[in-house]
């Protein structure tokens, strides 16, 4: 019989006998063809090729406009290719992220922040100094945004805009500071039209309404949630998402519906933030890929990657496989620009900027580990004797130098807390798309959960399994 729930997102519980289920290193896609069968096929996250390497580290920050790409990279700002990082000027460094904008062909400039400070390049002659204006909160500045010809930077308890099309002049006058809630903002995203400014509890969208100062709030919205961490924010499809908190508590993901939060996260992602002594450092970034819209909240501190696909709602995990400690990690990648109709990603440790693609199958050299362990397959407590487990599978897609795209099986019959020993198989030499990837003889269990895992350099397609049992008398 076809195993039930076989694709399905990361859902693992407080107790492992109510879930069990991980999902890590693949993401689902529903067939769009009515009464397909299979409905639904894994395939593997993209992996990650170096493109160049900044002299300082960690990538902090990427930008991307007009065909120019930049990178903050520890304390410096640099130009960006696919082969060499050029040094543009010297920045501020508190170990937390940068952010950029550009008032574009208007203003020819580029916006920094990073370490409190501003920061413009002159686009057209590639000058680069600290912004001296008297008006600008040096010191204290938090974030950078641009909307309608005018720089905006987020610093606690207010936000300040530019003069017209110049991120030198810092007018006094142009600071708003907030009266609709006691508590402060600390995010910021400006997103086509609006300005969403998020608290510690609660959060506003604001717009411009052509007065004297620009921006004003937005009719009477006023959303009952503030950020938990303060660079998670980013857009998703025109919304926004956010790990968030209010007043009555925390560590719960959000996406705006027209200024509605809407909870995406699961009990399974909630009950992963819930074992992080801090969620503080957890960055959030965004990309789209053949349809899909993935949100991702990375911490490198806490080890862990969760992504949400918006085109299915479902979760599933990502994450960097350390063959040292054998144990996944936050996956290298913390932020991400699509130049040049590539995707770009900068490393969460070193200078290194990567290019992500689906048809790469390492990150950065290191074997992709993906990994799906089954729901629980209970027939009332009863023992239930397995004779087969089989993978509907894309075989042969070993790699012309060669490799077999060996696969996993291990199983456990106590509801996910131990383990079976591993059992491996070949997934195929390339070109032999007959090859079937069956275990036969796998025992009884009353409380059986099934894992596979393929770590080879290949592609991975999953469509179904098949498991023949029988059941016993008690």
């Amino acid at each position: 019989m076809e195993f039930p729930g076989f694709v399905g997102p990361s859902y693992q519980l407080q107790s492992l006998n109510a879930g069990v289920e991980r999902c890590v290193n693949l993401y689902a896609e529903k067939m769009e063809v009515p009464g397909a069968d299979p409905a639904w096929t894994y395939y593997g996250t993209p992996g990650l090729t170096l493109l160049l390497t900044c002299p300082d580290a960690p990538i902090r920050a990427q930008y991307f406009l007009n065909g120019r790409a930049f990178a903050v990279a520890g304390a410096g700002l640099y130009e960006t290719t696919s082969g060499a990082a050029v040094f543009l000027g010297a920045v501020l460094n508190d170990g937390q992220p940068a952010s950029m904008a550009s008032n574009g062909v208007a203003g020819g400039q580029l916006f920094v922040v990073s370490g409190g400070s501003g920061y413009i390049l002159t686009l057209t002659t590639n000058a680069f100094a600290v912004i001296a204006a008297a008006g600008f909160p040096t010191g204290t500045a938090m974030q950078a945004g641009f909307l309608d010809g005018y720089f905006l930077v987020l610093a606690p308890t207010k936000f300040q805009v530019s003069a017209l099309e110049d991120g030198t002049t810092w007018p006094a006058a142009q600071v708003a500071q907030r009266s609709i809630a006691a508590d402060s903002w600390v995010s910021m995203l400006v997103l086509p039209r609006f300005v969403w400014l998020l608290g510690t509890q609660t959060s506003e969208v604001w717009y411009d309404v052509g007065a004297t100062f620009p921006f004003a709030p937005l009719g009477n919205v006023l959303v009952p949630h503030g950020i938990a961490a303060i660079w998670s924010a980013a857009p998703v499809d025109n919304s926004v998402a956010w790990l968030a908190r209010n007043v009555d508590g925390d560590r719960m993901v959000l996406l705006a519906d027209q200024y509605v939060p809407k909870r995406i996260s699961t009990h399974a992602v909630e009950t992963a933030l819930m074992t992080c002594a801090d969620v503080s450092d957890f960055l959030g970034f965004s990309y789209q890929e053949q349809g899909h819209n993935f949100y991702l909240l990375t911490s490198r501190a806490n080890k862990m990657t969760w992504a949400y696909d918006a085109a299915t709602g479902l979760w599933h995990e990502r994450g960097w496989w350390n063959t040292t400690t054998g144990e996944y990690e936050a996956i290298r990648a913390r932020n991400h620009i699509a130049p040049f109709g590539q995707h770009w990603v900068g490393d969460r440790e070193t200078g290194a900027i990567y290019q992500q693609a689906l048809g790469t199958y390492t990150e950065a050299g290191v074997a992709i580990r993906s990994l799906r362990r089954f729901p629980h397959l209970i027939a009332e407590l009863n023992r239930m004797y397995y004779s087969s487990l089989q993978l509907n599978f894309q075989p042969g897609t070993g790699l012309v130098d060669g490799t077999d795209p060996t696969i996993m099986l291990r199983w456990s019959d106590d509801g996910g807390y131990t383990w079976s020993h591993e059992h491996w198989l070949s997934g195929g030499l390339m070109g032999q798309m007959s090859t079937r990837a069956i275990w036969r003889r796998l025992g009884y269990g009353r409380n059986r959960v099934f894992e596979i895992v393929q770590t080879t350099n290949g592609k991975r397609a999953w469509l179904s399994a098949y498991v023949t049992a029988q059941p016993g008398t008690s």
